[in-house]
């Protein structure tokens, strides 16, 4: 299974951060022409508009600043100008709450802390008698502690995930779920890597395919349980092995200033992406593209 590590986010981040690094590919630069400033400013302001009514009991992040560039590279038009814009969501989670729930978490690990204890000064232990057996070079000494090691171990791992399941179940795992959202816009985007616990869904406002998978579990911390891709455009689906591609039908003789693919990303938990769909503009995303 593809999965999104530490390094993916942060690319994820740059590309955001540079909408039209497409238009600032490097080398000899030139002014924008009045067309390109127009297509930008008009593809902002259907995008912004298209975006979700805050949900009750959420807040939308403060959103970038989107403009057009003042400058881009000579050689900008060879593709279709690809831009994006993406909106966050955090959920509201009154103070008193917040304390409430968190008590009832260090209550939890407070229940496991001797247990905990024991688990640690064991494992002391062994490790001093380990370390004395391999100064004496007592390879019979070390063999036979090698099981209670690894028993002793195998205990704080299981005592360990028995706590994560009951603070994950008790009202103090409500503070890392469903807390976080964000729609996520890209314009003239080629491809789409179909994950492998993708499941195509009903398209919604007239896209031409929808996706829905769940994050992993690590991807899970900050509140986003999956994520709903949908398509606008033409687009065909393409394999290659295992692996399962969305590719963009590009026309590559219209203007580089036309929007012939639109990728919509909904972030967040099942319910709060339903939220969020019934209140965007879809229509208006699917009536960008040519």
């Amino acid at each position: 299974m593809k999965k999104f590590n530490l390094f993916s986010i942060i690319v994820f981040i740059l590309l955001v951060s540079i909408s039209y690094s497409s238009a600032d590919g490097g080398g000899p630069q030139r002014k924008i022409t009045a067309a390109e400033k127009a297509f930008y400013e008009a593809v902002y302001k259907t995008l912004l508009a298209a975006l979700p009514k805050v949900p009750e009991g959420w807040q939308a992040e403060e959103g970038e600043e989107y403009a057009a560039p003042e400058d881009v590279s000579e050689g900008f038009g060879k593709e279709p100008v690809r831009v994006y814009v993406h909106r966050g969501y955090k959920r509201i989670i009154p103070e008193k709450e917040q304390q409430e729930k968190m008590d009832i978490g260090a209550g939890i690990m407070k229940e496991n802390q001797a247990a905990f204890e024991k688990i640690m000064k064991k494992q002391e232990e062994l490790a001093a008698r380990m370390a004395k057996a391999g100064e004496a070079m007592d390879m019979a000494e070390i063999e036979r502690l090698k099981p209670e090691v690894e028993k002793n171990g195998k205990l704080a791992e299981e005592l360990a995930k028995a706590q994560d399941k009951k603070l994950s179940d008790s009202p103090f795992g409500d503070l890392s779920k469903n807390i976080a959202a964000s729609v996520h816009f890209e314009v003239n985007e080629p491809s789409y890597d179909v994950l492998d616990n993708a499941k195509e869904i009903a398209p919604a406002g007239g896209a031409r395919a929808a996706f829905r998978y769940e994050l992993d579990p690590a991807e899970k911390k900050d509140g986003r349980e999956g994520r709903t891709v949908c398509l606008f455009g033409k687009w065909e689906k393409v394999k290659d092995g295992e692996r399962v591609m969305m590719n963009a039908k590009i026309d590559a003789g219209l203007p580089h200033t036309t929007v012939q693919s639109v990728k919509v990303e909904i972030t967040g938990a099942a319910e709060t992406v339903e939220k969020l769909m019934k209140t965007m503009d879809l229509n208006s995303v699917k009536g960008m593209v040519k």
